[in-house]
């Protein structure tokens, strides 16, 4: 039977999974001298300060074999050949140094940095915490484009958030091509923020291999994903954002679906933001009146609010505070004391900006 589009797509995006599950590399490590069998050798590229000794030096029992330490003095820097359109995996073994004196934890930073781009294929800090020699294993993946003017990248390690001459111990790391197929998009960061009924999505890639753009996928109070929109891919760029504008009250989930030339996709990670505020939220009745108003506001959550009544002036003449509930509020405020005129009430959430601001008429009676 012959498949439509959408099954072959589905059809390589499940073969991508399985492919995923078990990650195959081709050919030799790139790096050399991964194990330090001949000590400093090819790791002090551009005068990096680098430190190698036996296992038992640094709290494990081998004397035979020979790791590198990473601490605030010393680190690993290696410069590597590559090629555009290929999918790359790093990994290494690392452990806290046993000693005392030791930061717990105890971080690195490893990157990977194309030559004549200066792009970040990998920034990723690791942190160790083991009270006992025990080595942990840590691969990333990343791909260079097609086409792309870095022919050589810069592999890295050095200290993170340590300032002392003890921190972390790697052995045996590894540079080797993985299948493209088996190479999704790599996720860096995913923020964002809600102001103004507006939310702001910020996201990072850390690889990009034919990514043809991105769905912004919105879901409401736990509702259905939506799509809000789309940001296409941008080549060597790997940062981009978003504005979702006029967002209704409530819980909203983010997520981003990746698509790539080949119809396949990955999803990031669910972002979660509250917009306790909306354009229509604050209602006043009656409009005119004489001796007291109605607020009415719908709340996501329990919060503290501020309610805030200036003259046509601008000059406050009358504040409150109130507790709102989630779901619909409904306060009474008393104006009686005020003289006759124009005034417009605010009302505030704690830790937010203005939520609303409605205009009223003061009578005499």
């Amino acid at each position: 039977m012959k498949k439509n589009a959408t099954q072959q797509s589905i059809l390589s995006f499940f073969l991508a999974i399985v492919m995923m599950s078990s990650l195959s590399t081709n050919g030799q490590n790139l790096l050399k001298n991964s194990t330090f069998s001949e000590g400093a050798a090819n790791w002090n590229y551009n005068s990096m300060k680098v430190e190698v000794n036996p296992e038992n030096v640094y709290g494990g029992s081998n004397r035979n074999n020979n790791t590198a330490e990473i601490d605030a003095e010393v680190g690993l820097r290696q410069r590597v050949a590559v090629q555009g359109g290929k999918g790359y995996q790093i990994a290494f073994r690392g452990f806290r140094r046993i000693g005392s004196g030791t930061p717990n934890p105890a971080g690195l930073r490893v990157t990977v940095t194309g030559e004549t781009t200066g792009k970040k294929y990998i920034d990723k800090t690791v942190n160790y915490n083991n009270a006992a020699f025990s080595y942990a294993t840590t691969a990333l993946y990343f791909g260079v484009a097609p086409g792309s003017s870095d022919k050589n990248l810069i592999v890295e390690f050095v200290a993170h958030n340590n300032t002392r001459t003890l921190g972390v111990i790697v052995d045996d790391v590894q540079l080797n091509i993985v299948d493209l197929v088996a190479l999704p998009v790599s996720w860096g960061q995913f923020t964002g923020s809600v102001k103004q009924n507006q939310a702001d999505l910020v996201w990072t890639t850390q690889a990009e291999l034919n990514n043809r753009y991105f769905v912004i996928e919105r879901s409401v109070n736990g509702g259905a994903f939506d799509s809000v929109g789309t940001v296409q891919a941008a080549g060597n760029r790997s940062a981009y954002q978003f504005s979702d504008k006029n967002i209704p009250a409530g819980t909203l989930q983010y997520r981003l679906r990746q698509v790539d030339e080949n119809g396949m996709y990955s999803v990031s990670k669910i972002l979660v933001l509250r917009n306790s505020k909306s354009a229509d939220a604050v209602k006043l009745f009656p409009s005119q009146t004489s001796s007291s108003l109605t607020l009415s506001l719908q709340s996501a959550s329990r919060t503290q609010a501020t309610v805030k009544i200036r003259n046509a002036q601008g000059v406050m003449v009358q504040q409150s505070a109130l507790i709102l509930n989630e779901g619909m509020n409904s306060q009474l405020l008393q104006v009686n004391q005020l003289p006759a005129g124009v005034y417009f009430l605010t009302l505030e959430t704690a830790g937010a900006d203005q939520v609303n601001t409605q205009k009223f008429i003061k009578t005499n009676g």
